[in-house]
């Protein structure tokens, strides 16, 4: 019984650190720079309009170059801390 309980144990431990891996790993591929570029093509070609920021996706662009590489930072260190959402009136 005490063999089954480490290795569930063990198991345990190994499918968390696969978890955090896999996690790293996506948040890598989202913030890379080429599907950052894509993802901003994308934007521009559908003609993407301010959002909740009230930012134009062409204004986008300036900002990100400003601000991009700390933004990128905080998502693969998980610092980001987003603002509120905004409360819509309906």
């Amino acid at each position: 019984m005490a063999r089954v309980l480490r290795a569930t144990a063990k198991l345990k431990e190994a499918i968390s650190k696969l978890e955090v891996l896999t996690h790293r790993n996506l948040m890598k591929i989202i913030c890379s720079s080429t599907s950052l570029k894509q993802s901003y093509r994308q934007v521009k070609r559908n003609k993407g309009t301010a959002g909740i920021w009230s930012m134009p996706a062409v204004q986008f662009a300036t900002w990100f170059q400003k601000h991009g590489e700390i933004l990128v930072n905080e998502l693969l260190q998980g610092t980001y801390q987003p603002q509120g959402v905004k409360q819509v009136d309906t």
